[in-house]
């Protein structure tokens, strides 16, 4: 579907983990923009480097980045938000267990339940493990 036939807005996904990616998947599919899920939570700041691309208004704007040693950790933290991922899967499991019973859960849910003391397990260790930002410190 090429956008200069719909007045839709043609949004191209996936795969999306480095600025290049976004100038490579645009010109590629000439989509009108791209979208990111998991690149734009290990990077937040992928999308910045558009701001200094052959534009001169882009000097004048105010761009605030956080304290990159903060964000050192992002390993640790990819592992935290799969872990919490699949925490809050079992939870769904479970409510519909509660609900419907354990008798309607197919082996892929019931697998995925018998994890979740493993997996609270694995996800403390790493919280304990992680070193503390302090946030808000005005000085």
């Amino acid at each position: 579907v090429m956008s200069a036939e719909t007045e839709i807005p043609i949004i191209s996904n996936g795969n999306i983990i480095t600025y290049e990616d976004v100038v490579d998947n645009l010109k590629s599919t000439k989509a009108d923009g791209v979208m990111s899920a998991e690149g734009i939570l290990d990077n937040p700041a992928l999308y910045l480097p558009q701001l200094g691309d052959n534009d001169d208004s882009a000097k004048s704007r105010m761009v605030s980045i956080a304290d990159p040693s903060s964000l050192s950790n992002v390993k640790c933290d990819k592992k935290t938000r799969k872990l919490q991922k699949k925490l809050r899967e079992i939870e769904k499991i479970e409510k519909k267990a509660k609900l419907d019973g354990d008798e309607s859960l197919n082996n892929d849910q019931k697998e995925k339940l018998a994890t979740k003391q493993d997996s609270l397990r694995r996800l403390a260790e790493i919280e304990k493990n992680e070193p503390k930002v302090q946030k808000g410190s005005g000085g």
